[in-house]
Order: C-alpha cells, then structure tokens, then sequence
C-alpha cells in the first residue's frame, strides 16, 4: 500500500481477494414455476393488476473501452462487463468483441462502477490498484452528453498454487482437500478466510487456480478423521469401483468400511490431522506461500501426519426438552488461526453429544440455545402470540425461555477420551430506553426501532440478541451470554444513533463487556436528526480534480481506534474528485488521502500511527457539514 499526501510517502503490501457467488439452475427454475403460477390474462388482453415495469433511466451519455490483460496489454475477447450504479439504478452487461472493446449507450448522467469477469481471470473492477484484490474501484462520474471513451479495464490471469499429498508413508492422499487461505480484514478484524481449494487426485496432485497474488496459508484436510486403514480401504474401494466400470461406495462418509450409516463406537488411537504447510499440524508454525501476479507456484507438497486422536462426549443439562432441542455445542481451538478450525455437533434428545477424532490442542467448547421465533398475528381481531421452536412445532402462548449458553475449556491430549457436562444458565439481560434529541419532534411510532446486540469479535458466528422498543421507547434484550457485544440500531430512517450510555460506557464506541450473572439496567440510547458531514475534492498538485486515491478519517483520540469504529471511515473519491463522509459523531479528526489500502485495513491501530503525521487536523461539532478539500503530492 502506497499513501501520499501533502508530500509524504510511505510504502506497504497488502491484498485481498473477493467472493465470487455463482447462480445455479434453481433460480431458473424458480422463475419458470412462478410464470406457470402466473394469473391468466383476462379477455381484454391486460393482465389485471399487474404493475407495469418502471422502465431504466435513459440519456445521452456513452462509456466505452477496453478490457486488456495488463501482462502485455492484449486484449481479452469475449469477457463480460457490467456498468452499475445506485443513482439512477442503471445495471448493464456487455460482452467484450474480439478485441476486447466494450461500449454503453445512452446512459444518464450519475455515478457508475465498471467491472469485469472471465472464467480463468480475477475479476476486475475500474480503478482498482490491483486487480481481483476485491478493493473498491474508482466510481465514474457521468454528466448528461458526456462521451468516456478509450477507458482500459486491465484483468489478469488467476495465479495457481499446486503440489502433492501424502500419508505418513509416502503414498499418495486420495482425495485430501487442501485450501489456499489468507488473511483479508472483515468487520474491522485480521481474520483468515478460504480464497480457494483442490481435491488431491489418485496420485495425490492438487491443483489451487484462480488465485489473486498475495501471501497463502495452504492447508490439507483429511476427507474423515476415521482410523487409518478406514482412509487407505476407502480409496482403494473407488479405484476398484471405477477401473471395473461398475458402482462403488465410499461407506467411510458414514462411518466404519462396511457399515455404511454407522459411527465408530470410540475415537480412533490415532489419525490424520489437519497440516500445515510445510509440514506442520501447529496452525501458528505455517510458513506463509507469496504468490505474484499471475504466477504458478508448484512444488508446494504437503505430508499427513498422524497424530493421537482424543474424544469429546457429553451431555447438556439444566433445561427442559424443547429448550435442549434447540441447542447447538460449539468445539473451537483457542490456539488455531482466526476464523478457521470450529466444529459444531447436533444434540440428541436425551442432551447428549460427541465429537470424535479431535487431535491433541486448547479448545473451547460452548453450548448455545436459540432464542425461539416469535410470530405475532391477528386472528378474528384478536392478537395471537405463536413461537415456533426449532423442531418442535409451533405452540401458542407465551414462549419458552430466552436462549441459555454453557461453556467450559478443555486440554486434549489424545490419551483417553473426555467427558464434559455443559449445565444451560439463563443468559443476562440488557434493558434501557431510547431518548430524542432533533430538530424535528420525536418518532410516534417507536415500536419501528430495533436494538440490536452483536458480537464484537467478527469470527464469532453466534447472533446475540435483538428487541422492538414499545411504544414508550422501553427495550429489553434478554438471553445474552457472557462476552464483548457491538451494539446498533435498525429501522430509525431519518434517525441515528448519537449515544448509547451502557454501564458508565458509551456502547457505539466500545464493546459492552456482558458478564456472567451481571444484568444490565437504565442503558438510555439517544437519536439525533442532526446530520454532521466531511465534503470536498481531492486534488492533485495543481487544484485539478483527482481519483484513485482512498479518503480516511479518523479519530484523533487512540481510544476510538477499534474495530468497526463509527469514527473511523474511508471512501472511494469518484473520477470527478467529489468525496463526503457523513454521520460522524462530533469531535477532532484527522483526513488523509492514501493511494493504495487493503479493503478494511484503516481500523488497523498500526496502520493509523503511520498515517497520523501525515494526515491533517479538523474539528467537527454536532450537526456541522464541513467542507474540507484534499491535495496530495505526485
């Protein structure tokens, strides 16, 4: 990442790569089930009440150019293109001709992203400093007759890792998973996430494309945690089903060979554990994989370990059926890399689980009750409360109790199996009421408003708790377990969050710290109408309008610098220069202009101190729009 502003430089690496969604036959089919479901078309000829289609803005506008494989500038037929936008809300898809040019015409003026994918190519969006790193694009700022043209959209060929896997004897690991993985930042944290994956072949040759360039974690999975032999006879059952052109059966899915649908009785004495390259079951001991630009990197080989396999059962206790119906235990390994190595486990009627083949580490292991689903219909005029349990059907009445949590920490070591008992506890409850403090008179209608409480840590998957205010603005989030919660709001429209007092604290700049037995009363959250703004444009050296720079402010005070942070805010300057930041709480900031950042990385505290000697000084009082322009130096 490079940032300059008022003269400074400084120089960093950082990458990123995003999800690519793929659209299966359903959504076809969905569409032509719903045309057979259609009404039918009366006599007249129009179909009764059907809204005609509001047909796409139009104008005089043209954007156009070409996409180009940077490697060399040469074209790149036959590649999709799209040009979006939210205001207007425009969205079209070309396809690239045989010298990769693409046009769109007749578009009304606005502010427009320009993308394009391929199959075999990192997807590319305009503007961006590295293409198929998912970082936000430069916006192009259309006016009416406006003609764009000879604009160059550069998408590079995917790089690809590839090796070999082996057993702890050499031979190779018939369809052992290995996943590419890397670190991005998501909700305001460093978390690792999977960018790609192969499945080895009968020679244990894996190959990981598509990939952006950037540093790799590379790990390989066992297809089961199942004994040895399990694995070897398995393999070996799908080459003999497949060289005699008759069917086969890979029972070890289910369980022990030869008894398909069956679980062990016991954890293996041994196993295969997830391994790290180079060869290493320790997930922090990984050497981290740099791949360039479109680069193969081959000879990344991988060797499974065995390892003494341990067993976790137990029981949750505590709570009715219906509410141990609806819980679900949680294995995670504290001393693994974020975001990866969680394991779930049904549990039975009877509030019994297990996890089988764990290898030897710290875990954590928590069990969590979903809150049940509350319906609130009118039948006859009369307001009926039905709650929906999972599994359970639906009963009316007052529901069951809010969700419960247990949790314990465990050392496994492989030796003998482990035997836990996880006792629900009513989780804490967190109740206030919601206060105005606008220009315009307050809400009626309150019970619109919704409190929402949610993990402050971004790998955590649990959802925590949410309430509709009443009509006097009171709340009560109930059922929360212990640990560190963001708290936000839903539903306020010209209304947002200026304060939430919680325990001493104010809960939109630090996390509530829920402890257990510890409810939390007369927490008073106050909305404001009042709307405070950063405007300007970035310049260059000379007053001219500029983009492909990144716009962050923050804090001044250290204390805000945290995850998610509602003072800490980046933007994407259109090709015009325009910028704004709007809904900053009042207070001292600083504004700089970087050239070249990871997609969330300005919550990182270290990146901040780099840029804070650099960056300029502003006040910003409540309700204030500012106007501030940026020039940086070339």
């Amino acid at each position: 990442m490079t940032y300059t502003t008022f003269g400074s430089s400084l120089f960093l690496s950082c990458r990123r790569r995003p999800a690519i969604f793929l659209l299966g036959a359903m959504v076809v089919l969905s569409a032509l089930v719903a045309a057979n479901q259609a009404p039918p078309t009366p006599a007249g000829g129009a179909r009764a009440n059907t809204p005609t289609p509001a047909r796409p803005p139009t104008g005089t506008a043209i954007v156009s150019g070409q996409v180009v494989n940077p490697d060399g500038g040469h074209p790149i037929r036959r590649s999709m293109v799209r040009l979006a936008s939210v205001t207007p809300e425009v969205s079209r898809t070309a396809m690239s001709d045989d010298m990769g040019n693409f046009q769109f015409k007749d578009l009304p003026a606005g502010q427009f992203t320009l993308s394009a994918w391929k199959a075999g190519y990192l997807d590319a969006t305009y503007g961006q400093k590295k293409p198929g790193d998912g970082r936000t694009g430069t916006p192009l700022s259309v006016a009416d007759g406006q003609r764009l043209e000879h604009l160059a959209l550069p998408m590079p060929r995917g790089g690809v890792i590839s090796g070999t896997v082996v057993d702890d004897v050499s031979e190779p690991a018939f369809l052992t998973v290995v996943r590419a993985m890397r670190y991005v930042w998501r909700a305001g944290e460093r978390t690792l996430t999977m960018a790609g994956s192969a499945t080895a072949n009968d020679r244990g040759v894996y190959r990981i494309p598509v990939l952006p360039a950037g540093d790799y974690i590379i790990m390989a999975t066992p297809l089961s945690e199942l004994p040895v032999a399990s694995l070897r006879l398995a393999a070996s059952s799908f080459v003999a089903g497949r060289n005699s052109g008759g069917a086969f059966a890979m029972p070890f899915l289910n369980g022990v060979p030869g008894q398909a649908g069956q679980t062990p009785g016991n954890a293996p004495a041994t196993g295969y554990a997830p391994v790290y390259f180079p060869t290493t079951t320790v997930a922090s001991a990984a050497t981290p994989v740099s791949l360039g630009v479109s680069e193969e990197r081959s000879g990344i080989d991988l060797q499974l370990q065995l390892v003494p396999m341990g067993r976790i059962t137990g029981t949750i206790t505590g709570a009715d059926q219906n509410v141990i119906g609806r819980t679900t235990v949680t294995l995670t390994d504290t001393q693994g890399l974020p975001g990866m190595n969680t394991k779930t486990a049904p549990v039975g009627p009877d509030g019994s689980f297990s996890f089988p083949g764990v290898a030897p580490g710290q875990y954590r292991i928590s069990a969590r009750s979903a809150a049940p689903v509350i319906i609130r219909t009118v039948t006859e005029g009369q307001p009926v409360t039905v709650w929906t349990g999972i599994g359970r059907g639906r009963s009316a009445g007052p529901p069951p109790p809010p969700s419960m949590w247990a949790q314990a920490d465990l050392a496994i070591d492989g030796t003998q199996p482990t035997t836990v008992s996880l006792a629900l506890q009513p989780g804490m409850t967190i109740g206030g009421k919601l206060a105005f403090d606008g220009a315009a008179p307050a809400p009626t209608d309150l019970t619109q408003i919704r409190v929402v409480l949610s993990p402050a840590d971004a790998n955590d998957k649990d959802s925590a708790a949410t309430d509709q205010s009443d009509a006097g603005g009171q709340f009560k989030l109930s059922g929360v377990p212990p640990g560190k919660y963001r708290m936000s709001l839903l539903g306020t429209h010209n209304w947002h969050a200026q304060s939430a007092a919680v325990a001493g604290r104010d809960a939109l700049d630090f996390p509530i710290d829920v402890r257990p037995g510890e409810d939390i009363a007369n927490a008073i959250i106050t909305l404001t109408d009042r709307v405070s703004e950063i405007s300007g444009t970035l310049q260059d050296s000379l007053g001219r309008p500029t983009a492909g720079y990144t716009l962050i402010v923050f804090a001044d005070d250290e204390r805000y610098w945290t995850a998610q942070s509602r003072r800490i805010m980046a933007t994407k300057p259109a090709s015009d220069g325009k910028f704004s930041f709007a809904n900053l709480p009042a207070g001292g900031y600083r504004l700089v202009a970087v050239s070249d950042v990871e997609e969330g990385q300005w919550f990182d505290p270290a990146l901040l101190r780099q840029l804070s000697g650099a960056a300029m000084s502003l006040k910003l009082a409540s309700g204030e729009r500012k106007t501030q322009d940026v020039r940086v130096a070339k």
